[in-house]
């Protein structure tokens, strides 16, 4: 598995994100995490 692009049009504060990575990058595979800082409901 690859990660190819990560698109994001509109999220919060990220707008118009798009990150491509080239063939040979390294890692492959890499986490991707998020913290939620907003209090619970």
């Amino acid at each position: 598995m690859r990660l190819q692009r990560v698109q994001v049009p509109d999220f919060r504060v990220l707008k118009n994100i798009d990150i491509t990575f080239e063939k040979d990058f390294v890692p492959n595979i890499f986490p991707i995490g998020s913290q939620n800082l907003e209090p619970a409901r």
